[in-house]
């Protein structure tokens, strides 16, 4: 069968599940059939290419050495200077996208402790004492690892920028398939991180990181393309780029998982990252002066009011406990301000963890289990107090003033970039670059115009896609002040 989402590029043969289901909606129908020996693949991509004679003891096991391959690449480092909730915060106790990252990770390793321990599939596997922890917090670690400069705010401006090109790009390429353009019409960070972690790295120049085919499974909280995401449990989100294709069906294939079939691994680490984010965006939000302990207590206790309520009504009994202990230390008020959020959010995230622990074994004790849900931050005991937390910090957070100021300068920057940008990449692959087009394209990271020129070489994917990929790769790679030090840059040229 010949697959629409090629038609116009590749003209390949699709074997994918959106062609063998004729378009219908897909879940997790294959779930029940998880295999764990599979599901934890140490398989790479490439073979390894140890040095003749030279000699290496390592008591790693593959997963321990996927999270020492990410911990030490720059992309996790750049996290430092990337937006969680506060742009370019002169605060020095607000969270980065890299502080964020490692609280995530953290949590995710303690829960992969505790799930091994306590589910027989897991316990009966000596090594999976060791496996899942590292699996856990490697995919935890990167779940943000693609995310351009300002957060989503950035991936908003990107998918503006794009549909704003969409006409242009029509007429320079006469090989122009709209579904190959929905991967940056609809681009992902999600997806992006996944080729930065299999194509834009320097360890193995066909696989990246060149990471084990659990962790890359695992990693994928999306798997399918944007050329298809209605056929699955998301019309937003989507895991991979085509041009990752080979590698993500190499994955499939070494875990024993189908496209639109997650890992159950990687529903532990979304709610780590759930539990997280609903918390401690608000624990910033308090210490920033922009809400008080008091109005997040206020919220809670109006949400206590039938039986299905009856966890968050423990955690503000558990709270006021606490607060009456720090009532008598005779604290300074700032102190007080701080200790009873640091208290609250300490308990917030007990409460979570337990329970998403619960359920996570629940669903795995259950053969049929993993079929009947989309994500465990919905489903469990904790999900009303998730909703509630998530909800506040909305409008109370994330549309503070302050908040929307801070973002305006990345709206500005990175259209601006991705224009001069884009200018430069087809000036140069159509040999008529101005120079100011070779001052810009200069700028461009060395390794990935290194990835993009071989793409085009290999001639697999067009040379439009291509090229809008080397821009998406530059953006994305940015941090938030390296943007606006180049847009100034720019600017101070006379290039904006």
């Amino acid at each position: 069968m010949r697959c629409t989402m090629w038609a116009g590029s590749t003209g390949g043969i699709c074997n994918d599940l959106c062609c063998e289901t004729g378009g219908a909606q897909v879940t997790d129908k294959k779930a029940a059939n998880y295999n764990w020996d599979l599901l934890l693949s140490h398989e790479r991509k490439e073979a390894s290419s140890q040095k003749q004679g030279l000699k290496i003891i390592d008591h790693r096991t593959p997963f321990e050495r996927d999270f020492d391959r990410v911990v030490f690449c720059s992309p996790v480092r750049r996290l430092k200077d990337k937006t969680q909730v506060f742009p370019l915060d002169m605060h020095d106790g607000v969270r980065t996208r890299l502080t964020h990252s490692m609280e995530v990770s953290n949590l995710a390793r303690s829960m992969g402790v505790a799930i091994v321990e306590r589910t027989k599939d897991l316990r009966r596997r000596s090594s999976a004492i060791r496996d899942v922890p590292s699996l856990l917090a490697t995919i935890a670690l990167t779940h943000d690892l693609g995310n351009p400069p300002f957060g989503h705010q950035g991936e908003e401006a990107i998918r503006t920028w794009v549909m704003s090109k969409e006409k242009d790009v029509k007429e320079q390429a006469n090989d122009f398939s709209s579904d190959l353009f929905k991967d940056f019409q609809h681009f992902e960070g999600n997806a992006q991180g996944f080729r930065l972690l299999t194509r834009l790295q320097h360890v193995n120049h066909n696989a990246g990181l060149n990471l084990t085919a659990g962790t890359l499974r695992a990693f994928m909280k999306y798997p399918w393309y944007a050329s298809n995401m209605n056929y699955y449990q998301s019309k937003y989100k989507f895991g991979c780029f085509i041009s990752e294709k080979e590698i993500f069906e190499w994955a499939n294939k070494n875990t024993g998982l189908d496209m639109g079939v997650r890992h159950p691994l990687s529903y532990l680490m979304e709610v780590c990252d759930d539990i997280a984010y609903s918390v401690l965006d608000i624990e910033d939000g308090v210490k920033k002066g922009l809400i008080t302990t008091e109005e997040i207590i206020a919220c809670l206790s109006s949400a206590t009011s039938t039986s299905a309520d009856e966890r968050i009504g423990q955690l503000l009994d558990s709270y006021e406990d606490s607060r009456r202990r720090l009532a008598g230390l005779n604290l300074r008020w700032k102190e007080t301000r701080d200790a009873q959020i640091e208290v609250l959010r300490s308990l917030i995230i007990g409460f979570m963890v337990s329970d998403a622990i619960e359920y996570f074994i629940e669903i795995e004790d259950d053969g049929q289990g993993w079929s009947k849900i989309t994500d465990i931050a919905t489903s469990f005991d904790c999900a009303k107090l998730i909703s509630e937390l998530k909800s506040f910090a909305r409008t109370r957070v994330y549309k503070h003033h302050d908040v929307i100021r801070a973002e305006l300068p990345g709206h500005t920057a990175i259209p601006s970039l991705m224009n001069v940008l884009w200018s430069a990449i087809n000036g140069v692959g159509n040999e008529s670059a101005t120079k100011k087009d070779e001052y810009v394209y200069s700028m461009i990271s060395p390794n990935y115009v290194r990835v993009y020129e071989r793409s085009l070489a290999d001639g697999k994917m067009p040379r439009w896609y291509c090229r809008l990929q080397l821009l998406c790769d530059q953006i994305c790679g940015m941090t938030d002040s390296y943007t606006l030090r180049f847009y100034r840059d720019l600017k101070e040229l006379s290039i904006l």
